[in-house]
């Protein structure tokens, strides 16, 4: 299975990924909203999506980020902010 990492902070980023393969999992990253779309358009083997909802360019608005991956047709997808 194959998880796609949407994170701007690279230390964060790093940890997550290393936590996804250490469960056997391959991960692929994305440092913002719009290239993570773009990831998991082009790429059908992609099985959850673990999203930073507090990315720019719409930090404060978290349910865009949740609608627009919602919209990819994906159905798996962990979300969390730093509020």
């Amino acid at each position: 299975m194959r998880v796609l990492i949407v994170e701007d902070q690279p230390e964060l980023r790093q940890l997550l990924r290393r936590q996804v393969e250490a469960l056997g999992f391959s991960a692929d990253e994305a440092t913002n909203r719009q290239d993570g779309l773009a990831m998991l358009f082009g790429d059908s083997e992609i099985a959850v999506v673990i999203l930073d909802l507090g990315l720019p360019p719409k930090a404060d608005d978290y349910e865009e980020g949740h609608r627009q991956y919602q919209t990819a047709g994906h159905p798996r997808i962990k979300t969390w902010s730093a509020l």
